[in-house]
């Protein structure tokens, strides 16, 4: 479709059936537009959804090494003063 952005859906139809084994030809270029919108809906531009699971609780050490590392990189006050 990028090589031929003015060629017809049904001269691409005719190309499709050239070039497919029997039982995969469309008799109208609507319907052989429709399978190929229904692909590119489902497979080329598919949305991505964000996990819904819970974020867990920290361990003491990741609490301690967290809060360890805010108080040294000063991480939580320039996050203070920048809100």
């Amino acid at each position: 479709m990028r090589e031929r952005p003015r060629e017809s859906w049904e001269e691409r139809r005719k190309a499709w059936n050239r070039r497919s084994p029997k039982g995969w030809r469309y008799s109208t270029y609507n319907a052989f537009r429709q399978v190929y919108e229904r692909f590119k809906e489902q497979y080329l531009y598919r949305r991505y959804n964000h996990p819904t699971y819970k974020k867990r609780e920290s361990t003491p050490y990741e609490a301690y090494r967290d809060d360890w590392n805010d108080r040294i990189t000063g991480r939580k006050e320039n996050r203070a003063h920048a809100g």
